[in-house]
């Protein structure tokens, strides 16, 4: 048997200007680690992308 859940996440204006900053912070930091051009710290880049898009999914009202 499988199934799925949805569920939607509801922010104030508060927590959406959090939210945003911490995108900035993790675009940032994401930035920084993609000019050293190492190939051990890719892994760290795609789960700092996988972070941005599920923060900004968020912002956007998208279901999960």
């Amino acid at each position: 048997m499988t199934g799925e859940l949805f569920a939607r996440v509801l922010v104030d204006d508060e927590e959406r200007k959090e939210i945003q900053k911490a995108i900035s912070v993790m675009e940032d930091v994401r930035d920084a680690y993609e000019k050293t051009g190492l190939e051990s710290i890719e892994f760290l880049v795609h789960d700092l992308n996988n972070g941005i898009s599920a923060l900004k999914g968020v912002l956007e009202k998208l279901y999960y």
